[in-house]
């Protein structure tokens, strides 16, 4: 537990001397008295797993050096940065002047899609589903797969904020003071900034997906002009093998949206079982997140299902690649050797067989489920 005391309180040395000197002492931290050293055999969430280079390398960070009471230059960046996006946001959606929905499908960016959805099907010759399949892939690709990756290397940093946080925090449960507890509150702050875990970029990534998939549905919304046109009907065999398009495609986007509603909470257990780890070794209690909001997300998925049965099936032909290209890359980026390959850093959810780990994850859910509706009857 020591090294992530060390590797925390280090990144604030600088900036509040005193106190993180003391809590390395109180900790029985070896490196207290030089506070310049960098850990030697520090672990990250496991035993055995060695501190990566690329974080002893922010020990020098001047997000970290600063005097507490000075605002950091970085720090006042970033705020006149937001400041500014959100600005532009207001002032671009205010000359929009988007009264009604028709607005919305006469927009540019929604033209824009529609028309690339026109220039592939003028290009390749295909049919208008094979054409959405195409399109909405490659439009996911293109803009769904980086915030996927941006995520994880928020869920990485905020990871290892956590547990450098339960470190720092530990001595100061045990003794509290106001100097102890102003000093959790900044280091809160500061490391927040050196693992790039801020909460707007995550809320900021999040609007970018919502604002991608209104976008890229209003495009295809648009490109179906008739709603009586059913793009499914273009593609054989669809009446000979699944009966009605009009039936299917609603309990099929269904069932991907309560699947990948599973991926998130197979990585959350996962995380939470390593955070549990660094909470048992602090000696403090470790409370999970309440299963009612992993079974309100399910019935948030499901619940779909009734929109699903209203709108054209271009539209759920279209959001049926977006979810099932969506599963696949996130669970491509619990791999060990993706991750790598991205720079993301290690989790607790990363996994050398992510599917494999995945149905077993199911698997077990399922036998659960199975055991308690055999208790009730």
């Amino acid at each position: 537990m020591g090294c992530h005391a060390a590797r925390g309180v280090r990144r604030l040395l600088h900036a509040h001397a005193g106190f993180g000197r003391g809590l390395l002492g109180a900790l029985g931290c070896p490196a207290a008295a030089a506070p310049g050293l960098q850990v030697g055999d520090g672990r990250l969430y496991h035993r055995a797993a060695p501190v990566p280079a690329s974080r002893l390398r922010l020990l020098g960070s001047p997000v970290l050096s600063r005097p507490p009471s000075c605002p950091c230059p970085c720090t006042r960046q970033l705020q006149q940065s937001r400041t500014i996006i959100i600005s532009k946001i207001i002032e671009v959606l205010r000359e929009a002047k988007l009264t009604s929905f028709e607005d919305a499908l006469q927009s540019a960016p929604v033209l824009a899609v529609k028309h690339l959805y026109e220039w592939a099907e003028a290009s390749t010759g295909l049919p208008w589903a094979a054409d959405i399949i195409l399109v909405s892939t490659g439009l996911q690709l293109l803009f769904g797969v980086p915030a996927y990756v941006y995520l994880a290397r928020w869920t990485a940093g905020k990871e290892k904020m956590e547990a450098d946080m339960v470190a720092i925090r530990a001595p100061v449960i045990r003794a509290p003071t106001r100097a102890g507890i102003k000093m959790i509150t900044e280091a809160n702050k500061d490391l927040s900034i050196v693992y790039g875990c801020e909460r707007y970029k995550l809320y900021t990534t999040i609007a970018f997906q919502i604002v991608h998939f209104l976008i890229t549905s209003m495009g295809v919304r648009a490109l179906i002009s008739d709603p009586t046109l059913d793009v499914a009907s273009a593609v054989l065999p669809w009446g000979a093998l699944l009966g009605v398009p009009g039936f299917v495609f609603p309990f099929v986007n269904a069932s991907l949206n309560l699947l990948l509603c599973e991926v998130e909470a197979w990585k959350k257990l996962r995380s939470q079982e390593g955070l549990a780890m660094t909470f048992k070794r602090a000696s403090l209690p470790f409370k999970p997140e309440p299963l009612y909001l992993l079974n309100l997300k399910r019935a948030c998925s499901l619940s779909f299902i009734m929109i699903y049965a209203i709108v054209p099936s271009a539209m759920t032909l279209h959001w049926f690649v977006l979810a099932s290209t969506s599963i696949n890359v996130q669970l491509l980026l619990t791999h060990k050797t993706t991750r790598r390959a991205l720079g993301i850093s290690s989790s607790h959810y990363e996994t050398d067989k992510p599917y494999k780990d995945f149905l077993y994850y199911l698997r077990n859910e399922l036998s659960v489920r199975h055991r308690k509706v055999i208790k009730m009857n």
